[in-house]
């Protein structure tokens, strides 16, 4: 990843504020590996409850434990992390360092389990990786689908008809796609529906320094 992919808009366009959305596929995590670490790691302690109805949310930092998996996708992370600050900073063809922290946990939703609507105050970037997304069901389309809504208030006060700037995005899950996006971005997630669990590694960066240098 690099600054040289940001967009030359030029003076007739600006996006002053934009809100960034990072996803990408993942071809080199071992995502079985990855599900092996959630399935046991409920079976041996009890969630908590955060913003999930139902479901299971593990306790601590999932990326202080040891597996190389974990290793593999807090590094994935934080590149994407890197690029993302470039990004909003509009900063091209420079190299970018950062203090990040960064904070993950695993849910593991079975049939009926959603995640109610929130954001993460307190931190950065905030996205979630796929690890199995389950099965699909034919007639329940939202089923286990994050939506994302527009964090820009007043946007709705025009009329509806022809074109509004208030919208949302639904993101339909795939394994191996990781997401991420501004930690003030209010999300949730539909009821899953499916008969397998439905495997997820959400996760929080805390951007604490950043310098540029040529």
């Amino acid at each position: 990843m690099s600054g040289q992919f940001i967009p030359e808009l030029g003076e007739r366009l600006l996006l002053p504020f934009a809100t960034l959305l990072f996803r990408e596929e993942l071809e080199d995590m071992d995502n079985d590996a990855l599900a092996h670490i959630a399935l046991r790691l409920r079976e041996q302690e009890p969630g908590v409850e955060k913003s999930n109805e139902g479901g299971w949310h593990s306790q601590g930092n999932i990326f202080a434990r040891q597996e190389p998996e974990l290793a593999m996708l807090a590094t994935h992370i934080q590149n994407a992390v890197r690029y993302l600050c470039s990004v909003s900073a509009q900063i091209q063809n420079q190299q970018v360092a950062l203090s990040a922290s960064l904070f993950g946990w695993f849910n593991v939703n079975e049939q009926g389990d959603y995640n109610l609507p929130h954001h993460h105050a307190g931190h950065t970037w905030s996205g979630v990786y796929y690890v199995h997304t389950g099965t699909e069901v034919a007639n329940r389309p939202m089923s286990g689908r994050l939506e994302l809504l527009d964090p820009r208030v007043r946007c709705d006060v025009a009329p509806k008809q022809g074109f509004s700037h208030s919208s949302s995005m639904t993101i339909q899950p795939r394994n191996g796609l990781l997401l991420m996006f501004p930690s003030y971005l209010e999300h949730f997630v539909h009821p899953y529906h499916g008969s397998e669990p439905r495997i997820t590694l959400a996760f929080n960066s805390l951007v604490q320094k950043m310098t540029v240098s040529a």
